[in-house]
């Protein structure tokens, strides 16, 4: 679940660079787990790191309220036409 959040939070920051017919994949993604969730709401931050032309590079962190850090996140992403099926004649 907590690797779903991290994730969860770093696609839309990568969604603020894209234009309006493109979308996101995940390509890869590797989660840091600091010390265990408690009960209680955690906040999740997502952001880019670096935009490339195939490939968006991002970073995210899960923290309490109190800002004691839970997990780090960092992913590839790629961007894709809304429209693409993915699909070759």
């Amino acid at each position: 679940i907590l690797a779903a959040m991290l994730d969860e939070a770093m696609g839309p920051a990568a969604v603020t660079l894209m234009g309006p017919d493109e979308m996101t994949a995940t390509l890869e993604m590797k989660v840091s787990y600091i010390r265990p969730a408690t009960a209680g709401r955690l906040i999740a931050e997502g952001r880019v790191v670096h935009k490339g032309r195939s490939v968006v590079f991002m970073e995210g962190s899960l923290t309490t309220d109190d800002g004691s850090l839970v997990a780090t996140a960092t992913a590839r992403i790629v961007p894709f036409s809304a429209g693409a099926s993915g699909r070759q004649a």
